[in-house]
């Protein structure tokens, strides 16, 4: 089976080691705690102080936490070729690579993880596996420490059954004894016999390839806050994932905001990504949802790089680094339009506590037919009384603040889905368009996430 990524791009990486530099955020976080030992001593006498670097250096210079003495499950032979591993880090590797791997499209090497051992060492001793996985336009690796292993030695397994066995595995640590093609697994209770996953083509394992460690050096990345990275990328998600798969469209844009549309929906989210990284990337809808999946650190470092002309991306955190091309469509974004639609807003915005209007938007859900394509609500607002009416079934009244008046209808799914994804207490909502004939309107958190929803005229 020919193995070939997206244009060839990311073969042209291959056989590279890119995670030394992944270590280096984990190297600096362990450093930090040295100011800690030296802020310690500043009540000290005089004479205390003036030994503070000595003891500094010498407290610092051991590792700060001795990792648990893990074993192999079974005694070994000394020839067998072996991935002996804890479980608790192969389970969250794991974790990670079935986010990543894609089950559904029968293209073999996107349903395998690879475990390979690297050259390094961490400052343990203990060598350094690689968890890879990809879905041939993401590539994710994940490092992870090794209680012995055969050096160069790799496997590839279907990352359904690995993630499901490594879930029910008992005891501290599985064995992996690999004898060609064929795989015995050891834990404490038992072995257990598979085969790896072949390329049809060469009748030989399914290999991930590596992404060139200068590619995108950690060095050459920029690093921003991975809370507000992840709640930028959630918050347009919501819009992203109803684009239609066919769409130019699908995606996030990260730019001066943070955007995504479905053409009538928008979503734009104040972020700092392009004066941070002094670029724009689109991301694809792939892409996001492993990132969301997955999870951030404290903090995120991105970088771009090219596989073969095409534009990519690098996150690193949280322990993983996934190599993503960029959306093809980036210059088709449509980002004049979108900033028309959020500067657009005519009439006066109402001030509302999102619990109440969530609660509300989802008693009078309950009322309409099953089946149906579209339902919608009609809201209204006169003397500061926001009004939710379902046909002649349901009426709420909740206490709105602003002046005016004006009546929309709105999809129940659209209103229901922006409002539980906004995190602050109050909402903003304001009509756009003509009184009687209002097209959108402006759902706005108050602070710098605004949704654009088209209502149901």
């Amino acid at each position: 089976m020919n193995n070939t990524f997206v244009g060839n791009e990311v073969n042209t990486f291959v056989n590279n080691n890119v995670t030394s530099y992944v270590q280096e955020p984990v190297v600096v976080e362990a450093q930090v705690q040295e100011p800690v030992v030296a802020e310690a001593q500043v009540y000290a006498p005089a004479e205390a102080v003036a030994q503070e670097p000595v003891v500094a250096q010498e407290q610092v210079a051991p590792a700060p936490t001795t990792p648990k003495i893990v074993e192999s499950p079974v005694e070994l032979n000394p020839n067998d070729v072996r991935i002996v591993v804890a479980i608790p880090e192969l389970r969250a590797a794991v974790a990670k690579a079935n986010v990543v791997a894609i089950k559904a499209d029968l293209k073999p090497v996107s349903e395998i993880v690879m475990i390979r051992a690297t050259d390094k060492v961490n400052e343990y001793g203990q060598t350094i596996l690689q968890v890879r996985a990809t879905d041939k336009e993401n590539i994710l690796t994940v490092e992870i420490p090794a209680i012995d292993v055969t050096p160069g030695v790799s496997m590839s397994i279907k990352v359904d059954f690995l993630k499901a066995f490594s879930d029910k595995a008992p005891g501290d640590a599985l064995a992996f004894v690999i004898e060609g093609p064929a795989v015995t697994i050891y834990t404490k209770t038992g072995e257990y016999k598979i085969n790896q996953s072949l390329d049809l083509s060469t009748n030989l394992p399914i290999t991930i390839p590596d992404i060139d460690k200068d590619t995108i050096l950690i060095e050459d990345t920029f690093e921003m806050n991975g809370n507000e990275f992840l709640s930028q990328l959630t918050a347009a998600n919501v819009v992203a994932v109803k684009t239609q798969d066919t769409s130019p469209y699908r995606g996030v844009y990260l730019g001066d905001k943070v955007y995504a549309t479905t053409g009538d929906t928008v979503v734009a989210v104040d972020s700092q990504f392009k004066n941070i990284c002094g670029n724009s990337a689109f991301l694809k809808i792939q892409t996001v949802k492993d990132i969301i999946s997955m999870g951030v650190g404290d903090t995120v470092r991105v970088g771009f790089g090219e596989l073969n002309g095409v534009r990519t991306m690098c996150v690193y955190t949280n322990g993983y680094r996934l190599y993503s091309v960029l959306h093809e469509s980036e210059g088709e974004f449509p980002l004049e339009e979108i900033s028309a639609m959020i500067g657009d807003c005519k009439g006066n915005a109402i001030k509302i506590n999102k619990d109440e209007l969530l609660g509300a938007v989802g008693r009078a859900n309950l009322f309409f037919a099953t089946g149906l394509v579209r339902n919608s609500l009609n809201l209204s607002v006169e003397n500061g009384v926001l009004y939710l009416m379902n046909e002649n079934k349901t009426k709420e009244r909740l206490v709105a603040e602003g002046i005016g008046s004006f009546e929309i209808r709105m999809d129940v799914n659209d209103i229901n889905e922006v409002i539980k994804n906004i995190k602050s207490e109050f909402i903003y909502i304001t009509p756009v368009g003509e009184s009687g004939m209002y097209s959108h309107v402006h759902v706005w958190d108050g602070v710098g996430t605004v949704y654009v929803v088209g209502t149901a005229l």
